[in-house]
């Protein structure tokens, strides 16, 4: 990891936020400034309550690939059902229940 002072004074290509700053109730809190990132890919966010937090609709303004928490939240939730039930979840399960809560 490193400091926000450290990543201004970086071209970062991707930025992944694993901090809460965003989540509710703090929904107008964005992490990191993208305005100075002339190289930056991709954006990724750990937070998944809102489902598009501020920084990932900066990114996605931007013409930046932006991915929210949600995705981790489901697979970590899927492992942990798969654990305590002892059965498998099949992807096309996951994949359509994370595709219905995105829409």
């Amino acid at each position: 990891y490193i400091t926000y002072k450290e990543a201004y004074s970086k071209n970062a290509q991707v930025i992944i936020n694993t901090t809460p700053v965003g989540m509710y109730p703090k929904t107008n809190d964005q992490p990191i400034e993208l305005d100075s990132f002339t190289d930056l890919e991709a954006v990724v966010d750990v937070v998944y309550n809102p489902l598009k937090t501020k920084l990932i609709i900066d990114a996605q303004s931007r013409g930046i690939k932006a991915i929210g928490g949600l995705y981790m939240l489901y697979a970590q939730a899927v492992k942990a059902a798969e654990i305590f039930c002892n059965k498998e979840i099949k992807a096309d399960v996951f994949n359509e229940i994370l595709k219905e809560k995105q829409n």
